[in-house]
């Protein structure tokens, strides 16, 4: 069985700026100060009487692909390693509410015959997410803005059409 005072991580992942919790699955089993910091608590122990399971702080949004508790009957931590390859986001509050998007990915780190103890890594990509939503937009209005020349362009181009037309008919007259 996992011994944390046996093996002496706390050092190890309080020296991470991302926020770093170990799980079993069910539960949290130890985090990082960052982890402590981002939820205002001062411990872990605290956290989990709190609000149980980190999963139950994710946020849900329409038309996201935000990592949620149950991925389609999957447990959110098995979801992760099932999908290592893709990349998964999920949307947290921090202290203050304040909306905060985080790449997550997750490790088993350590295994036994009762146990199984995952290493969870949550990058905040906030800034970078807020940034590419922008460009997004700015593109969707650039994009009418070029259709709205274009209808411009094209209807000019009518006119001059119906203009030659008329001329051709004044000479031919």
């Amino acid at each position: 069985m996992y011994n944390r005072k046996c093996i002496d991580t706390q050092k190890i992942i309080d020296t991470q700026k991302n926020i770093i919790v170990i799980t079993n699955g069910a539960g949290l089993v130890q985090s990082n100060k960052a982890f402590l910091d981002f939820f205002d608590v001062d411990s872990s122990e605290f956290f989990k009487s709190k609000y149980g399971c980190i999963c139950n702080l994710f946020e849900f949004e329409e038309n996201k692909n935000y990592l949620q508790k149950d991925m389609n009957g999957k447990l959110w931590i098995d979801y992760l390693l099932n999908n290592s390859d893709s990349l998964n986001k999920v949307k947290i509050a921090d202290k203050n509410n304040n909306m905060k998007i985080f790449e997550i990915e997750s490790e088993i780190f350590y295994k036994d015959n009762e146990e199984i103890l995952q290493i969870v890594s949550f990058h905040d990509i906030t800034k970078s997410e807020l940034r590419k939503n922008e460009l997004e937009n700015s593109l969707v209005e650039k994009s009418k803005e070029l259709d709205s020349i274009n209808k411009l362009f094209i209807d000019s181009t009518d006119v001059i059409n119906n203009y030659a037309d008329v001329s051709k008919t004044d000479l031919k007259g």
